[in-house]
């Protein structure tokens, strides 16, 4: 049945597994949770503006319970949009979506994502994944697993503000399969733009330019927690 919602996440609410949510234009201002339990729902549009309603504290770094988007939901797809931030405030910055599930595809959007005053203050980000298989990583979930996860033909950049911004950054999870980043473009105030902890990553035909004077790296490849990082293929990048 087709059917009309006054929000969002009313129509999240609603859906059952495998809907196709189609949003019309319009700028929707809400953060969005997408349970577990909506196996393969689809959130499409034709350029909406969806702009978060939460900032995030800076002393609780890029691990935010309240982020703008939370995707716990296998299959997920979002396409189509303009997702930006609200405007940071002193102390506060921007977590747009936070991660923790498999086989999620991200592709056609426009990221907008304001930055603070201060570029040494904690950077706002757009993409984090909750990291699992580590001992002392600080997360809600134990078990995620990313495999599968896409993002791709997307662009990255920053709304306001001198401070500084992270793109994509992938902790460590026990999936095996593979997670591919391919054809995106980063601009801006780029502090950096993919950050990966974890074995089986394609990074592929992406755009990378920095306006942050100091900023710090395009790709990194490090695990912190001192495991091994296999099958990174990083291949005909462009750094401007």
């Amino acid at each position: 049945p087709t059917f009309q919602c006054k929000t969002i996440q009313a129509a999240i609410d609603a859906a059952t597994s495998g809907d196709v949510i189609d949003i019309a234009a319009g700028t929707y201002v809400e953060d969005l949770s997408i349970p577990s339990n909506k196996i393969n729902l689809e959130l499409k549009s034709q350029n909406a503006i969806l702009r978060g309603a939460t900032l995030v504290d800076d002393s609780l770094g890029y691990y935010a319970d309240a982020p703008n988007i939370l995707i716990l939901s296998n299959g997920t797809k979002i396409h189509g949009f303009n997702l930006e931030t609200q405007p940071t405030t002193a102390s506060k910055h921007a977590v747009m979506i936070t991660l923790g599930a498999s086989d999620v595809e991200i592709y056609n959007n426009s990221f907008k994502i304001a930055t603070g005053s201060d570029a040494n203050n904690a950077p706002s980000v757009v993409l984090v994944t909750y990291c699992a298989n580590v001992i002392g990583c600080s997360t809600p979930y134990s078990f995620v697993n990313i495999s599968g996860l896409k993002i791709y033909n997307n662009t990255f950049n920053n709304l306001t503000g001198s401070g500084s911004y992270e793109a994509v950054y992938l902790n460590p999870d026990v999936g095996t399969g593979y997670v591919n980043i391919e054809n995106n473009s980063f601009f801006g105030n780029l502090h950096r733009a993919i950050a990966n902890e974890r074995s089986n990553v394609l990074i592929n035909n992406n755009q990378l330019g920095t306006t942050l004077p100091g900023s710090w790296q395009g790709i990194s490849i490090v695990n912190w927690w001192n495991q091994n990082i296999n099958n990174v293929n990083i291949s005909n990048n462009k750094i401007d």
